[in-house]
């Protein structure tokens, strides 16, 4: 879809009485128009949350999330680097982790969500542990088979 057609169904669904927006998906920062909406949609009077992996955050992307009324989450795994790359396929958790921590200096609102029940021994436990030692509020889910 292009720009103006979610600028259209972000004003369609504020004057509908929706009341917050959440960007997610692939991985919101990556689109190049993330800023743009997210302004356009808190000009619409809507709270937005930004749901993204916090791998790619570039500074003009902190300058939106640091405006009022935005909000980010996440999905954290483990506090074991070797564990998290087996999860994810890639070598990110120290670059999520610095913008988790990242957020709590800027004092940007963030949740996250841990997911356990990926690989034996997953210290899902340790990765909630890790996050409220930073005050980050935290929910908790399992992986289910499917099928």
């Amino acid at each position: 879809m292009t720009t103006p057609g979610w600028e259209q169904v972000i004003t369609s669904a504020a004057a509908g009485g929706v009341q917050m927006v959440q960007f997610i998906g692939g991985e919101p920062t990556l689109h190049p128009s993330l800023p743009h909406l997210v302004r356009h949609a808190l000009r619409q009077g809507l709270r937005v949350e930004v749901f993204s992996n916090l791998v790619k955050v570039t500074p003009a992307l902190w300058d939106i999330f640091t405006l009022p009324g935005v909000c980010l989450a996440t999905s954290w795994y483990t506090d074991d680097p070797a564990q998290h790359q087996q999860i994810t396929g890639r070598n990110t958790h120290a670059r999520t982790w610095a913008s988790i921590t990242e957020c709590t200096r800027r004092g940007v609102p963030l949740r996250a969500g841990v997911i356990g029940g990926i690989l034996a021994g997953q210290r899902d436990r340790q990765a909630v542990a890790m996050l409220a030692a930073l005050g980050v509020p935290t929910s908790t889910d399992h992986l289910r088979d499917l099928g």
